[in-house]
């Protein structure tokens, strides 16, 4: 019998070994950021064998929100988010376009003064602000594991 504790505190799963041996185990974990131990615990009648394993879980990272404090969700196309502490994703500001995540990108004519920033302006020189939109747009960063 195979049993898993979460910070010495949830029970958050049980199983027994197959007759080849081999003990699977699944379980699902919520949780907030941080380092949680789950301690894998063998019992039986005659021994007490313990295993901790330390599961690292990543906070939001920009272009995700969390709505509960447990989840991140992606931005989709449309929104954006800067702040990964939000709760929900921004609309695309006006003379941009934002395919989703943590994108902001001028619209032709237009500039902002960095990647995080919302506030558009127009350009007073339209050949200094065509830039590459095809790379900028593909270019959005994804989320990295912790």
């Amino acid at each position: 019998l195979v049993q898993a504790m979460l910070d010495q505190q949830w029970f958050v799963g049980v199983n027994r070994t197959g007759e080849d041996g081999v003990t699977t185990i699944y379980i699902k974990v919520q949780v907030q950021p941080g380092a949680h131990n789950i301690t894998f615990s063998l019992v039986d009648y005659s021994t007490n064998s313990v295993a901790v394993a330390t599961l690292l879980v990543r906070g939001c990272a920009p272009g995700e929100v969390s709505q509960t404090p447990d989840t991140c969700e992606v931005c989709p196309a449309g929104r954006f988010s800067l702040n990964p502490s939000n709760s929900s994703c921004d609309a695309c500001p006006a003379n941009a376009v934002c395919p989703g995540r943590a994108a902001v990108v001028p619209q032709l004519g237009v500039w902002h003064s960095s990647a995080t920033s919302i506030q558009m302006h127009k350009c007073s020189n339209p050949l200094a602000c065509q830039g590459n939109r095809t790379k900028l747009l593909a270019d959005r960063p994804a989320p990295t594991a912790m």
